[in-house]
């Protein structure tokens, strides 16, 4: 009888931490996904920052591409598609998995700056678990830069 009810004692106990270590890894495993996402934008946010810092000049290839041609530096690609932004360089490439809202980009030219299609300002909001967050970055040009190319 002794024994019935320590094997009865001992199987409450295991059963009740294996509830709770079950728990908590669920915790865990909440936790880690939901700082995964903030951490893919702040890694986008201080790539884009220090890129725009050492840029020469920013180009639009097309509605959802732009070239970063750095100084001294190969010049590296982004493609900004729906809910992924794609990040391509000559040995690496990086895929930041992120919900692209309200993509925009302010070229020179739509200020009548200059006839290229240099990207002076760029603005987009990335979703992530139903948060938006907004992110905003800009190119100054020199003035030299704006005459000598009209």
């Amino acid at each position: 009888m002794e024994v019935l009810v320590g094997v009865m004692l001992g199987s409450i106990v295991f059963s009740s931490s294996l509830f709770v270590w079950n728990n908590i890894n669920k915790q865990f495993f909440r936790f880690s996904n939901a700082t995964s996402g903030l951490q893919e934008i702040t890694v986008l946010k201080t790539a884009l920052q220090q890129e725009f810092l050492e840029a020469r000049t920013i180009t639009q290839q097309n509605a959802n591409t732009i070239i970063i041609n750095r100084i001294h530096k190969a010049p590296v690609y982004y493609y900004f598609k729906d809910k992924e932004v794609i990040r391509e360089s000559t040995l690496l490439s990086d895929t930041f998995k992120l919900k692209m809202v309200n993509f925009s980009v302010t070229t020179l030219a739509e200020n009548n700056l200059t006839n290229e299609d240099v990207v002076s300002y760029l603005s987009f909001n990335a979703e992530v678990d139903g948060l938006v967050y907004p992110l905003s970055f800009e190119k100054k040009y020199g003035a030299v830069y704006k005459i000598g190319t009209n």
